[in-house]
């Protein structure tokens, strides 16, 4: 099942962890794009959201961990690709990370007790883990020593 698509201050947003996201950015001042896609070796990247000087990425815990590469994109897939274990939508982060910062937040709502125990990948990525309570609180930690002239008000 996919994540229904709404809109915040006229950016569209998968999801509701994307919304959050999109309107506490907007909450904190700055100016909010829907990402581009960035041509890498791995294929493209499409990062959630663009706020100028990084960035954000947003992902439920098991898509964090698909995109680490350390569970199948779907379990029990009757479809080959669907069932793959490929850590490509990292790879693409992180080449991207070197051009310009990327920056994730992992949702743990509804999470599965066993992705919950598994060990979190250690990734040159700025992530936090944590629950959307927590996201202003990580934005900000995380968005304090960016340039003045991404933000539409100090």
């Amino acid at each position: 099942m996919f994540a229904k698509w709404t809109e915040v201050n006229g950016i569209k947003c998968q999801g509701k962890t994307e919304a959050r996201t999109c309107q506490a950015l907007f909450d904190l001042g700055f100016k909010v794009k829907r990402g581009k896609f960035v041509e890498t070796p791995h294929g493209r990247y499409t990062p959630d959201f663009d706020i100028g000087s990084v960035y954000i990425e947003v992902k439920g815990i098991n898509s964090w961990y698909q995109a680490c590469g350390l569970v199948p994109m779907m379990e029990n897939a009757r479809d080959p690709k669907l069932a793959k274990i490929t850590d490509t939508s990292l790879k693409k982060m992180l080449h991207v990370n070197k051009i310009k910062p990327v920056y994730v937040f992992v949702d743990l709502t509804s999470s599965k007790k066993a992705l919950l125990s598994m060990d979190r990948p250690n990734t040159e990525l700025n992530v936090l883990y944590g629950y959307p309570n927590e996201l202003k609180e990580f934005l900000y930690e995380f968005t304090t020593d960016l340039s003045r002239d991404t933000t539409l008000f100090s």
